[in-house]
């Protein structure tokens, strides 16, 4: 089966992202909740994603605003992933972390 071009740059740019946002993904990508991304939910994803760009419904999207989409999921990756990073130091800090002994009195 052949792609158009907006499946594949998407599909691109959600493998840059991927580890940035990889919890996030899954959660709405993962439409049968199995744990696993099928090659289907994955690209349904993002048609649904380039559906959401195609303001006007003529199947195509100006470079520019696929540029900054892609900037944006890349940047919310980042916040995600810092964010992720800060619970998780606080979390082994305080001893409250999943590979942690509680923290003595």
């Amino acid at each position: 089966m052949k792609y158009p071009k907006f499946v594949v740059a998407a599909t691109l740019l959600a493998c840059t992202t991927l580890p940035f946002a990889a919890t996030d993904m899954k959660m709405s990508m993962d439409t049968n909740q199995d744990g696993m991304v099928s090659k289907q939910e994955f690209v349904s994803h993002q048609e649904a994603m380039f559906d959401k760009m195609d303001k006007g419904g003529k199947g195509m999207v100006p470079v520019k605003d696929m540029e900054m989409a892609m900037r944006g999921q890349m940047m919310q990756g980042s916040r995600a992933a810092r964010a992720e990073k800060t619970k998780m130091d606080q979390q082994a800090r305080t001893g409250e972390g999943p590979n942690t002994a509680p923290a003595s009195k």
